[in-house]
């Protein structure tokens, strides 16, 4: 099956379901096959990292292997993504208007590379690539000074399971045993603030005892003092 342009619109352009494209008296429509301009989205990992090469994070090896991935991945994608493919979906409005076909083709893909490029820098800026992959570059430098071997399995699960949960549960224990002694700290500093409370409650209370003696002492030499005048 064979789709052809509309007669007198000067496209000229018949599209196979192949996906090949023939010429015929006029040129394609122009800009056919552009992707929209858009920059790639190692860009927006550029821009997250610094995009310097002064940065270090533009010295690391994984991520420039990161960034190349998802340049080829894009590029792939957009590959399966043609104009012949949009056109062979849109067949009755191809004949009709092959410009406006084209026009929505290229809207249509610069409006994915920029859906893309956006789910690239947030999923690079959630997962602290620019910091994780230099990172893993440094930590394989340093491993590779070290002489001492490298742990590896014993082949006995209960022996490496011990192995790397003893201490775990060592530390714990001692991380509770470190709060159980800060909470009785606070407990004997709590019991003693509520024995000096007490002490202060019944020496107020003597205080008292003290003065109501006294007031009661005071009315009894008044009632005294007024029988004497009678």
């Amino acid at each position: 099956m064979e789709l052809e342009s509309g007669e007198g619109r000067g496209s000229g352009v018949t599209v196979t379901p192949e996906g090949g494209r023939e010429s015929a008296e006029a040129a394609p429509p122009e800009g056919e096959g552009d992707r929209g301009g858009v920059t790639p989205p190692s860009a927006a990992l550029d821009t997250l990292s610094g995009s310097g090469a002064d940065t270090p994070a533009s010295d690391s090896k994984r991520l420039r292997l990161f960034k190349a991935a998802i340049d080829t991945t894009v590029e792939k994608l957009l590959e399966t993504a043609s104009f012949e493919r949009f056109a062979q979906c849109f067949q009755p409005v191809y004949k009709i208007q092959p410009q406006f076909t084209h026009s929505v083709y290229k809207q249509l893909i610069s409006q994915l590379q920029t859906s893309i490029q956006e789910e690239v820098s947030q999923i690079s800026e959630d997962g602290l690539f620019e910091r994780a992959l230099p990172k893993l570059d440094q930590l394989e430098r340093e491993s590779e000074a070290r002489t001492d071997p490298a742990w590896r399995p014993t082949g006995s699960p209960a022996v490496d399971l011990r192995t790397h949960l003893v201490p775990y549960l060592l530390q714990q224990r001692d991380y509770l045993r470190l709060k159980l002694k800060r909470a009785k700290e606070e407990n004997a500093a709590l019991a003693q603030s509520v024995l000096e409370g007490r002490s202060r409650v019944e020496s107020l209370v003597r205080v008292r005892d003290e003065q109501c003696q006294r007031w009661q002492q005071c009315t009894e030499l008044c009632r005294q003092f007024q029988l004497d005048e009678h």
